[in-house]
């Protein structure tokens, strides 16, 4: 079997593999570039390799080869397994540029090009090697606090480092970090300073990208494809690139409560609206407001009472949106509700609530809630998603969780939709009481990567759980984390 067949590839891997290794930025190697010398046999590839002029842990590989083929750099060290780039389209005898990603600091590579020149023809150039510079001043210390297991799910950890940092900065803000807690990515570029934290996988293999007031797509090779028009919005927290290409993200607006039922009439709320836009006219295709379809006068807990910086009550803080192309249907994390809204996007109608019912005033508010046959349902939640069997999974801060017992949790429900019951089947109970920030992700493998990401201490745990409750994974970061996500090392091509 020929190496380019050993090793899975997928959209994932095309994606990382190449969005690791590119977006532009800061570097110790930015002066002339040292040039290893040109590896050569008689196979008929040669292969050169430079440090990245902008990043650190990157090296740029020129590959000639006197064939045509798919070409793509295999690297490794001795403290590392074997690791392998995107694969490239190649010409006979003309240059093609690979950029390897997913190395750390400070450390001898072996690299060497594999050409597949078809009909199971392949061949290896010489070996190269390349050692990584260091890591940038503000690099986060990261602990591994739990080695990987065997039922582990390999592969690097992306997270947004530092949620109070914000734009001013150039210092990357975006890591990521393998199973032994080794940083072997940044995000580089003057121009890149992240808001939140989040970078999401597209389906053509790009990046959308949560920077600084903007959302933008990003090829794997670095190129800023474009900055979504927003129609003179501001996005807050998520946002989804749909399969038609239009983009849904939340916005906040602001009014007085004319509701004599409120114990807040007459004040501004601040409550959250889904925008879908066409990014290439920027028209408004679909909005959906809190405000005209939940009760104004529903404040179950000191959050929705707080003040926002827009100058009304935090009636909502919508915090997550999760999109099924299935059922053309949205589900959207209302913090300040404690509620999980399952909205029709045919007919705007509220298909459920999960959370609890009670504190309804408006009598002409009748939603379908559930009814939960054990566990408890989550409070000021964050990032809920339906798992691959069906399952609505979720982070569960637990601010007004009561009882002695405050550390935050991820859950997951199995849901009965027909009669609206549910039953908790899982919980993790995560390190400390995260009162701010979360995420929860369903890997491949079925475990679930839980971020742990804000309270008082100013750390972020980052687990990985097995679905029997194995705790597989973790590490600590020095400072709060928003969202994290795995790209496994085996989808990498």
């Amino acid at each position: 079997m020929s190496f380019r067949h050993r090793i899975t590839r997928s959209p994932w891997g095309l994606l990382i593999g190449l969005a690791f290794l590119a977006l532009q930025g800061c570097s110790e190697n930015s002066a002339s570039p040292e040039i290893d010398e040109p590896a050569q046999n008689n196979s008929g590839v040669s292969l050169t390799v430079i440090p990245h002029t902008e990043n650190t842990l990157m090296a740029v590989a020129s590959v000639v080869s006197d064939s045509a083929g798919l070409a793509a750099i295999v690297f490794s060290s001795e403290e590392t397994d074997e690791r392998i780039s995107q694969w490239v389209d190649i010409e006979a005898n003309e240059p093609v540029e690979i950029v390897v990603v997913g190395m750390r600091a400070l450390t001898e590579y072996s690299l060497k090009t594999v050409l597949d020149r078809g009909n199971g023809q392949e061949v290896e150039s010489a070996s190269v090697l390349h050692t990584t510079g260091s890591l940038p001043d503000n690099a986060p210390s990261v602990t591994l606090s739990q080695p990987a297991t065997d039922n582990t799910e390999g592969g690097i950890t992306l997270f947004g480092y530092g949620s109070g940092q914000r734009p001013n900065s150039t210092d990357p803000l975006y890591f990521g970090v393998d199973e032994e807690g080794e940083v072997v990515w940044y995000l580089h570029g003057t121009d890149i300073q992240h808001v939140d934290g989040v970078a999401r996988g597209l389906e053509n293999g790009n990046l959308l990208m949560f920077l600084f007031n903007s959302l933008a797509e990003i090829t794997p090779a670095g190129e800023m494809v474009s900055t979504f028009d927003l129609d003179g919005h501001v996005f807050h927290h998520d946002a989804r690139l749909l399969p038609n290409g239009n983009l849904l993200f939340l916005t906040t607006e602001t009014q007085v409560i004319n509701n004599d039922a409120s114990p807040y009439n007459g004040e501004n709320i601040s409550y959250d609206v889904i925008y879908e836009i066409n990014p290439e006219t920027g028209a408004t295709v679909w909005t959906w407001s809190t405000a005209d379809h939940l009760d104004t006068a529903r404040f179950p807990s000191a959050l929705a009472a707080r003040t926002t910086p827009q100058g009304g009550l935090d009636w909502t803080h919508a915090n997550a949106l999760y999109y099924s192309p299935a059922e053309n249907t949205v589900l959207l994390s209302c913090r300040s509700q404690s509620w999980v809204i399952k909205i029709d996007r045919n007919t705007d109608e509220i298909v459920w609530i999960f959370g609890e019912g009670d504190q309804v005033v408006d009598p002409d508010f009748t939603p379908n809630f559930f009814t939960l046959n054990n566990g408890s349902f989550p409070t000021a939640q964050h990032a809920p998603t339906m798992t691959e069997n069906g399952e609505l999974l979720i982070f569960d801060n637990r601010n007004d969780s009561g009882g002695n017992n405050l550390n935050s949790r991820a859950v997951r429900y199995s849901l009965n939709e027909e009669n609206f019951t549910a039953s908790q089947v899982w919980e993790f109970i995560a390190p400390k009481y995260a009162e701010r920030l979360g995420d929860v992700d369903e890997l491949d493998n079925g475990n679930a990567l839980v971020c742990t990401g804000g309270g008082n201490d100013q750390t972020a745990y980052l687990s990985e759980v097995a679905p029997d409750g194995e705790l597989v994974w973790e590490i600590v970061v020095d400072d709060e984390v928003y969202r994290t996500e795995r790209i496994a090392w085996g989808n990498f091509r």
